[in-house]
């Protein structure tokens, strides 16, 4: 369906159109997000206009955004398709548009969300960073009070600590990969936290054997350190 502009260009409404003949098109987008918590749908509109030879983005408007759905599931690890099939459709019949109407789109499979059990994950890599930290700390102090430079000081302790941080990290994500990947019964509860602790033990090994030493021989170049207690 075509509607002829007062400046001779021509404006579309729906798809089936070439991009090559139109000055100024507008299209329906709908935007679907199921995540492992809730979900929802956008409804949006985008002009684009005619730039020499590539269209521009002139107009963007949601003008529509459903209800925040509480995801269902048919079973533990299952979303309900048919329950959530419904919900989409009662936002297609509240927007007042048509599912044919729709030019463009995405759905997007967002997974894991932070929630309470990913948080106290979260709490806890903290606890174990600062513990890493203070042994590594610790092996610096001592050999700077052996009369060592400071870059040699926190290499060795970096290196002397690399042996358990590594044993720590391969432990902990082989103690956690069945929860991570949510095999088993009931696991699927404790994903979000087990993913929180595996990730914060990855990263945790860089910044307490890389980066604190860094910081503190910049910070330190002294070695104050040695006469602290």
């Amino acid at each position: 369906m075509t509607d002829d502009m007062p400046s001779g260009r021509i404006f579309f409404s729906n798809t089936g159109r070439s991009l090559t003949e139109e000055d100024q098109i507008c299209v329906l987008s709908a935007g679907v997000d199921i995540g492992s918590s809730t979900s929802h749908l956008v409804f949006s509109r985008i002009v684009l206009e005619r730039l020499d030879s590539r269209y521009v983005v002139t107009e963007r408007e949601a003008f529509f955004e459903s209800d925040i759905l509480l995801t269902p599931y048919a079973a533990e690890e299952m979303i309900d398709a048919a329950e959530l099939g419904r919900f989409i459709a009662r936002q297609y019949a509240e927007a007042e548009v048509d599912p044919d109407e729709i030019d463009t789109g995405a759905l997007i499979l967002t997974g894991m969300t932070f929630n309470i059990a990913s948080f106290v994950g979260a709490i806890m890599m903290v606890g174990i960073l600062g513990e890493n930290a203070i042994f590594v700390i610790h092996e610096a102090r001592q050999e700077l009070r052996q009369g060592r430079s400071v870059e040699d000081a926190w290499a060795g302790a970096a290196r002397r600590r690399l042996r358990p941080v590594a044993m720590t990290i391969l432990a902990t994500a082989f103690a956690l990969a069945p929860l991570a990947l949510a095999l088993g019964e009931g696991s699927q509860l404790q994903q979000p936290l087990a993913i929180a602790v595996i990730g914060g033990f990855v990263l945790s090994g860089p910044l307490v054997l890389l980066v604190l030493p860094a910081l503190y021989s910049w910070l330190d170049p002294m070695g104050r350190l040695a006469s602290s207690t």
